[in-house]
C-alpha cells in the first residue's frame, strides 16, 4: 500500500487503518494471544497434585491448538477460524527470544511457559 505516493492518500490511509484493525494483522494478533491463554489452560487443567490421579500423555501440537483457539472463537461467538498455518506463524512468534511465551520440542510437541503481562 503505497502511503507515501504523490497526491491524496486518504483512501490508502484508510484501506491500511482497515486492515489493521479487521484485517490480518488484528487475526494475527488474536491468533496469538489465544494460543497462549488457551494451550496454557489446557496443560493447567492436565496438571494435578493429587497422586493417584493419573496423569495424561496429550501433548499440545499445532493441530490441538488449532483445535482449542476454534474452540474459543466458537465461545465468543466469532465466526472466524483458524487453521494450522495460522498456529504455525503464531508459534513462529512466541518461541522469538524476545517474546519467549512458549517452547516446542524436537518432536514438534509445545509447552506454554508464560502469559504475556500485557494480554493477562
Amino acid at each position: 500500500m503505497p502511503l507515501f505516493a504523490p497526491g491524496r492518500s486518504h483512501d490508502a490511509i484508510a484501506a491500511f487503518a482497515f486492515e489493521h484493525v479487521h484485517g490480518a494483522y488484528r487475526r494475527a494478533h488474536v491468533t496469538f494471544r489465544y494460543v497462549v491463554e488457551e494451550g496454557l489452560a489446557y496443560q493447567r487443567s492436565l496438571a494435578t497434585t493429587d497422586a493417584q490421579i493419573e496423569h495424561v500423555s496429550a501433548p499440545l501440537t499445532l493441530e490441538a491448538v488449532a483445535l482449542l483457539v476454534n474452540q474459543r472463537l466458537v465461545r465468543e461467538g466469532d465466526l472466524a477460524r483458524v487453521g494450522v498455518d495460522d498456529i504455525r506463524a503464531a508459534v513462529a512468534y512466541a518461541t522469538h527470544p524476545l517474546v519467549a511465551a512458549l517452547t516446542v520440542d524436537r518432536n514438534g510437541r509445545i509447552s506454554i511457559e508464560r502469559l504475556l503481562e500485557a494480554d493477562s
